[in-house]
C-alpha cells in the first residue's frame, strides 16, 4: 500500500524486509522468509568475503552484497556492488544487507 507524505506530496512505500547476506536475518523480521540451503549459505558467505575484498581493492569503498538462492535444479546468485559516495566512511547501516568501509 502506498501512502502520501503530506508535506512533499510524495508517495512513501512501506519498508520491505531485506535479508542480510552477512547475518542471514531479515530486517524487519520476516519469520517465513526464504533463506539459502546450508550448502549455498556457505558459498554465499565465501562470496561475500571475496567480493568485500574485491570492492575495497577496486572501488576503494562502497557497499557489496552477494545473495544466493536455491532453484529446483541448481541455484542462482547475484553480486551487487555500489561505489561509495564522497565522504562515506564506516560500515554500512546494520541490517541493510550490504557491507562497506
Amino acid at each position: 500500500m502506498l501512502t502520501t507524505a503530506p508535506a512533499m506530496g510524495l508517495a512513501v512505500l512501506p519498508r520491505c524486509p531485506v535479508r542480510s547476506p552477512w547475518s542471514n536475518e531479515y530486517n524487519p523480521p520476516l519469520p517465513d522468509g526464504a533463506v539459502p540451503s546450508a550448502r549455498l549459505r556457505k558459498l554465499e558467505i565465501q562470496a561475500n568475503e571475496a567480493f568485500d575484498t574485491y570492492r575495497e581493492m577496486y572501488f576503494e569503498g562502497g557497499i557489496s552484497s552477494a545473495y544466493f538462492w536455491d532453484l529446483e535444479k541448481g541455484f542462482a546468485a547475484v553480486i551487487l556492488i555500489k561505489k561509495g559516495a564522497a565522504g562515506q566512511v564506516g560500515r554500512h547501516e546494520e541490517g541493510s544487507g550490504g557491507r562497506g568501509r
